[in-house]
């Protein structure tokens, strides 16, 4: 379950950095390549034009994913998304919507929240019924689940 939360941790930090990143470059004034700064506001296109990190864009990234491993580049460690159930990180994807959309439109009444935090520590997952199988074995008193 850890290894699991540590995926998960990477996927949600991993796609609010993306979600960031798209914001920074498309909602403010960008470098020109001779290294000027254009301070008017210019018809030119960005210098990476690419469209907006959805919630479909960035959860059809998952079957890519998925097929190897992901190396973390500030620690070096090795992720395997394959051993967490897709339902799981689809949800991470849906909190990572749902927190950017808190912050760009606000909630039911108008009021916006704060700007998403990246998660040190990601304590909670989503666990669909059929992603897992559990056995019950009784022995002296300790019950043993047997996650699959």
């Amino acid at each position: 379950m850890n290894s699991w939360l540590r995926v998960c941790q990477y996927w949600y930090n991993w796609q609010i950095g993306d979600r960031f990143r798209w914001w920074d470059r498309n909602r403010t004034n960008y470098v020109i390549p001779s290294g000027e700064f254009c301070c008017i506001s210019c018809s030119l296109p960005p210098l990476e034009l690419r469209d907006k990190p959805t919630f479909y864009s960035q959860k059809k990234l998952l079957p890519e994913k998925k097929k190897d491993l992901t190396i973390v580049k500030h620690s070096g460690e090795l992720l395997d998304f394959s051993i967490v159930p897709s339902q799981t990180l689809q949800d991470v994807s849906k909190r990572v919507k749902l927190a950017f959309d808190r912050y760009i439109k606000g909630d039911i009444n108008g009021s916006r929240s704060g700007k998403p935090r990246f998660k040190n520590r990601y304590r909670t997952l989503k666990i669909e019924a059929q992603a897992i199988k559990i056995k019950r074995i009784e022995k002296i008193g300790f019950i043993f689940l047997f996650l699959n």
